[in-house]
This record gives structure tokens, C-alpha cells and sequence, in this order.
């Protein structure tokens, strides 16, 4: 990537009130450093990142690119505001392999659009070799498609609208089951 480290003495980007512990947040990744096309983050490789090989398995690196590269998207220039965005494509490419230590990723917005944005990635070993890298295109989710983001009560109440149809689908499925 074209940017330097950050600050070697930098803290964790909090997660902030939309965060629930997801996919990424169980595989332990941590988003580091951000500037408005940029973000930084960490994995230290555990066991539980493994394949049956004994090495990082390819889905830990498709999803931490992933993360990453939707992250570089979603700088909010308002406090206390937040944007949002979902994944419409991503190809990854395996390049090394490791059993242990710490992975870093480095993502960039590359270009964007109003409603679509692009994004590259790279995950590098402790001692820079690149392990997997990747592209994608991302969309804004609705309130999302400006920098200014949208205010925090109304992303909150979208997560909580689309939680609703999730479990009502469900609960539709499970009905359909039992008849």
C-alpha cells in the first residue's frame, strides 16, 4: 500500500455503537488506524485460524480483507454520525502462508461513485511478505451515500428494522417447517 505505518503507538479504533460482536470481531480482528480512503488492522493468529494443514485458512484472509476494504469506504467527516455499506463483489488472491503471529491489513478506497465505492487490500506477515491480497466493490446502504453520514439513532433504527424482517422470516420459515 503507498501509505507508511501509522504511528506504532496508535490505539484501537473503538467499535463504536453499531458494532455487536459479529464474524469479525470472534476472529479477533481489531481495526487500528483510519484516515478518510484508509484503514489499518490487526489478527493475531490463533489455533482456532487453522485449516488442516496447520496454516491461516484462506477464509480468515477473505475475511479480514473484506472487512478492511468495506471499512476504507465508510469515514464519517460528522462526529457522532455513521455510514454503512455491503459487499457486491470481491476477489481475493493467496500469495504466502503462515501458522502463527500477526497478520496486518492495509485497505484503501481506491475510487468511488455516489453509491458505489472500490477497495483494495493487502494482508502482510510480521515481516511484510504479502500472505493475500484483494478488490471490491462496495454500496452505501440508504443515508449512507454522503460523507456526513447518517445521525446514530437513525442507523440504529434501520439495523433494528432489518433485525425485525430477519426474525420474522425465520419465524415464517419455521412455521413452514412444522406444517
Amino acid at each position: 500500500m503507498k501509505d507508511a505505518d501509522p504511528d506504532p503507538d496508535r490505539q484501537p479504533i473503538p467499535a463504536g455503537p453499531l458494532a455487536r460482536e459479529g464474524f469479525q470481531d470472534r476472529l479477533g480482528l481489531v481495526l487500528t488506524h483510519r484516515s478518510p480512503t484508509a484503514i489499518w488492522g490487526e489478527l493475531q493468529v490463533t489455533p482456532y485460524h487453522l485449516n488442516r494443514s496447520g496454516i491461516v485458512h484462506g477464509g480468515i484472509y477473505c475475511t479480514i480483507l473484506d472487512a478492511c476494504m468495506t471499512g476504507a469506504g465508510l469515514w464519517c467527516s460528522v462526529p457522532g454520525n455513521v455510514r454503512r455499506a455491503v459487499t457486491l463483489s470481491m476477489t481475493v488472491k493467496f500469495t504466502g502462508r503462515v501458522r502463527s503471529g500477526l497478520i496486518r491489513v492495509e485497505a484503501r478506497k481506491v475510487a468511488s461513485g455516489r453509491r458505489i465505492y472500490t477497495s483494495t487490500a493487502e494482508a502482510l506477515s510480521e515481516d511484510g511478505e504479502v500472505l493475500a491480497h484483494g478488490i471490491g466493490s462496495f454500496q452505501y446502504m440508504r443515508g449512507s451515500e454522503d460523507p456526513e453520514g447518517e445521525p446514530l439513532d437513525v442507523a440504529l433504527a434501520a439495523r433494528a428494522q432489518a433485525d425485525a424482517e430477519v426474525a420474522a422470516a425465520a419465524a415464517a420459515a419455521d412455521a413452514a417447517d412444522k406444517s
